[in-house]
């Protein structure tokens, strides 16, 4: 059982349907995809443990590409889940910042840069929820947020990320990119 987030039955019963799906391909709750230029690594915010932050450092050690975090549970939000930080205290215990973090659950399209990383939540195909619009009305960290239906278009090459939100009309509501660092070796 555990604390917030520790939920078994939920985990029985995605296992129980995944068994039941053939053409479902579920390799753990946690697991990494290499896409040449960036190591995703999807991890279960509803069973967040040590565990999981060893299996993504491990899946980091020596890769020298982008390295991006997505789970269900913000990083952070504005104006709303406020009683949901689970994910950021998380990466801190386990020393991960990742070059991005994703993440659906809030059901707003935001974005902002917490504690040096870059965090978004799409609410694609979500009913939305009406908070104030960002900018001008933003907290700390956030640069973007929005109370409509759209979604998050993610690029990535070796040298930039680009982040563009975007309504169901395809009108372009938000864009940002960062240019790669090198990481340094050890």
């Amino acid at each position: 059982v555990g604390g917030f987030g520790r939920n078994p039955e939920r985990e029985a019963c995605l296992i129980t349907y995944a068994a039941g799906e053939p053409d479902l391909i579920l390799p753990d709750l946690s697991y990494e995809v290499d896409f040449g230029v960036l190591k995703l690594s999807i991890i279960n915010t509803n069973s967040l443990d040590v565990m999981q932050g060893r299996d993504v450092h491990a899946s980091w050690q020596d890769y020298d590409g982008w390295r991006v975090i997505a789970g269900h549970h913000v990083y952070r939000t504005f104006h709303d889940k406020v009683h949901e930080d689970i994910v950021a205290p998380w990466l801190k215990l386990n020393g991960l910042k990742p070059d991005l973090y994703l993440n659906g659950h809030a059901h707003i399209l935001q974005f902002g840069v917490y504690d040096g990383i870059p965090a978004l939540t799409s609410g694609a195909t979500a009913k939305t929820r009406e908070r104030p619009v960002c900018p001008p009305d933003c907290g700390k960290g956030q640069r973007f947020g929005v109370s409509t239906p759209g979604y998050a278009l993610v690029s990535f090459d070796r040298s930039r990320m680009r982040v563009v939100f975007k309504d169901t009309k395809r009108n372009v509501l938000f864009k940002w990119s960062k240019k790669r660092v090198k990481k340094t070796r050890r």
